[in-house]
């Protein structure tokens, strides 16, 4: 609650003074208009005052109140989408019983439709695929931490000295523990990169042994291209984005074919070759090799 006796004002204002000149005794007066706020916005108020002389037949007065307000934005808490395991699906048994549940409920739920528009039957169509997959396929798991002890280890280190940076304040000591928790974050990285190397190791060597069982090589290979994240293709058409897949191969297609047309080709000319007046210096030989990128197969030079 903020009303006009919560500041006190100099006594230089006129309301402090009578019609004689002389300083009132009681510098308040009794006020029955309030201004009523929040406790929690009480501290955004800078002032709060009553202006007489409305020429109205009322006691009352108006009450201006001077707030100063900060805007915060609110962030949504990211909701994480429920996956499920679709290789339960190849399974003929559970891929019957899905297909009939979705025949099924959704059938169901477009009888109760009158005129539905196409929003309201997609939502009907997502709601009855999530809710079948539910019943039929178990919930994919989510990706499991390193079994490593030494990781788990210097993870749980790691996340006591960030306590301890919270917790202290002299500014070197925080430096310290700083410098001690980067070193323990450099070895979980390596680790990680080391597990993950001898991953892809052992998903190459079972490539290799099973070249014969073509079954075991593609599951394999499968298993080596989820391990990195499909980056999302944006592909601009004449009526605006793609979303479909064959729209943005016709797309690509189209794009290259206008491209690569005979009528598009230009005459290169031709340069005999010729003997080099100067041989490569060997500083130019170590800085062509120092911007080639690492993990390259060999071409026919051997470089």
């Amino acid at each position: 609650m903020a009303h006009r006796t919560t500041w006190v004002c100099p006594e230089r204002k006129q309301e402090h003074y009578d019609r004689h000149g002389n300083i009132r005794r009681n510098l308040y007066r009794n006020q029955i208009d309030y201004i009523l706020i929040k406790k929690q916005h009480k501290n955004m108020v800078q002032n709060s005052r009553s202006y007489s002389g409305i020429n109205t037949n009322t006691d009352h007065r108006i009450i201006v109140m001077k707030m100063k307000t900060t805007w915060y934005k609110c962030y949504e808490t990211n909701k994480k989408e429920e996956r499920y395991d679709m290789e339960k699906l190849k399974d003929p048994a559970k891929h019957k019983a899905f297909n009939r549940g979705i025949e099924e409920l959704y059938q169901e739920k477009t009888e109760k439709l009158e005129n539905p528009t196409a929003q309201e039957q997609w939502d009907a169509i997502t709601s009855t695929c999530i809710s079948i997959a539910g019943k039929t396929i178990k919930k994919a798991k989510n990706e499991k931490k390193s079994e490593n002890p030494r990781i788990q280890e210097l993870s749980e280190n790691q996340k006591k000295i960030r306590q301890d940076i919270n917790a202290c304040k002299d500014k070197q000591k925080r430096e310290d523990l700083r410098k001690q928790r980067n070193r323990e974050l450099k070895e979980i990285h390596k680790l990680l990169a080391e597990e993950e190397t001898n991953k892809v190791e052992s998903l190459t060597e079972e490539i290799e042994k099973s070249k014969d069982d073509s079954t075991r090589m593609y599951k394999a290979i499968r298993a080596m291209q989820t391990t990195k994240r499909k980056k999302k293709l944006i592909v601009q058409g004449d009526k605006g984005i793609a979303t479909n897949e064959k729209q943005q191969a016709s797309i690509i297609t189209a794009h290259f074919e206008g491209v690569f047309r005979a009528e598009n080709e230009e005459e290169i000319e031709h340069i005999p070759p010729a003997e080099m007046r100067q041989p490569f210096t060997e500083y130019e030989v170590a800085k062509a090799v120092k911007t080639l990128k690492n993990n390259k197969s060999a071409g026919c030079d051997n470089l």
